[in-house]
């Protein structure tokens, strides 16, 4: 591969809240040449950038340069503008609320072209296959080189904008479950084109964690604080729990919109001594109080606007500690927490279910080791992300070779 070869297209970088999508960049920058794009700029949060990835990448400029480059297209270029703003108007939307949500993107969208008219890749790879593909798409006919994607989860399920159509145009599109490719495909049986590519983790070094666990029973989950993952019906199992006498603590990191909501739950449940609040923490930290606790529950939910998680990467990395994961039977999550084998499912929202899973690992070591073995040995084969990405250069090789 060639250094023009492969550009990325990110709507944002670095997003804290899409780890997936930064340890991809990295590692591929590191195995293959790589341009990012980004239309804006994110802080850090807790992202550890030891390979300086976001120096390298393209960042759209501020306001009020794109405001000056749109009207310089528009008074300069006149023809290029107006094929353009064609293209984002009579996308084929699903309905007008998708139409006006690319239009907004119109400014940015000429920002890409006039970015890449001079110096081309052969192929843009968008994140996401909502807007961020629209654009790509758009590009991509314009200045006559291909697209791709990578589709994820709320851009499959919930905003499934003219989904066909990106489909069957583009290159190839990578995804992160076998549930995602699955109901890619039935909405295009005709696509050959659509590839399965697990999330991954990088391997543990156990010699630098306290594996000593902790002497009162300890559930912890991690996660943004929103409907989908399902924090509402943890905090309920433990009200179970705790009504049947048990000993422990749950503890619950992160933040989001649902703070405020959950910690009244606790307060009206009476749990303030058995389920706290840690709020955002460091990867390392987070791997560290896996390592000493008793299980990790993410009883994941699909939200009323069809919002659902494919395969959290917490739960990835939360295997690869070698602590017993508790989850839900939905979407992609059976294909790595396997029931029996490398973890523990329950029916979603069945609370008497998940609690009956929590008290299970608390009180059968047997077999909370078991499981636990069995997931590292599972994830280590699977979900390795020298393997992972391996597999998608793989792809982008194929690829190359058919434009």
């Amino acid at each position: 591969m060639q250094k023009n070869d492969v550009m990325f297209l990110l709507s944002g970088f670095p997003i804290p809240s899409q780890t997936f999508v930064f340890r991809e960049v990295d590692y591929l920058s590191q195995i293959m040449p790589l341009r990012v794009v980004a239309f804006t700029r994110k802080k850090q949060g807790f992202l550890k950038d030891k390979n300086n990835v976001v120096s390298k990448v393209e960042f759209a400029p501020n306001h009020s340069a794109l405001t000056i480059l749109f009207f310089k297209m528009l008074l300069l270029h006149f023809p290029i503008f107006c094929k353009i703003l064609f293209k984002v108007f009579f996308f084929k939307h699903r309905n007008n609320k998708q139409r006006l949500k690319l239009l907004k993107k119109f400014p940015k969208t000429l920002w890409l072209y006039n970015h890449l008219k001079d110096n081309p890749p052969k192929l843009i790879h968008a994140h996401f296959i909502g807007w961020q593909t629209e654009i790509a798409l758009i590009i991509s006919e314009i200045l006559g080189i291909r697209f791709s994607s990578s589709a994820h989860a709320m851009d499959i399920f919930v905003l499934k904008n003219n989904l066909e159509e990106k489909l069957k145009k583009a290159l190839f599109v990578v995804t992160g479950t076998q549930f995602n490719v699955d109901f890619m495909q039935n909405i295009s049986p005709k696509s050959t084109n659509i590839h399965l590519v697990y999330d991954g983790v990088k391997k543990l070094d156990f010699s630098k964690l306290d594996t000593t666990k902790n002497k009162k029973t300890t559930f912890v989950s991690v996660g943004r604080l929103v409907y989908k993952k399902g924090f509402q019906f943890l905090i309920e199992a433990s009200k179970v729990l705790d009504e049947k006498g048990m000993d422990f603590e749950t503890l619950i990191i992160g933040d989001g919109e649902m703070r405020s909501q959950l910690e009244n739950q606790v307060k009206e449940l009476g749990l303030e001594k058995r389920v706290k609040f840690l709020g955002s923490m460091e990867n390392s930290k987070i791997s560290q109080l896996f390592a000493k606790s008793t299980a990790f529950v993410l009883p994941c939910v699909k939200a009323e606007n069809n919002d659902i998680d494919g395969i959290p990467l917490i739960i990835i990395e939360a295997l690869f500690t070698k602590i017993p994961v508790i989850s839900s039977r939905i979407s992609g999550i059976p294909e790595i927490v396997k029931n029996g084998e490398t973890g523990l499912l329950c029916e979603e929202k069945n609370v008497p279910q998940i609690a009956e899973k929590m008290e299970l690992i608390a009180t059968n070591k047997e077999l909370a080791t078991r499981l636990s073995e069995n997931a590292l040995a599972f994830v280590e084969e699977n979900f390795e992300i020298e393997k992972t990405m391996q597999k998608l250069r793989s792809l982008f090789e194929k690829y190359l070779k058919e434009i």
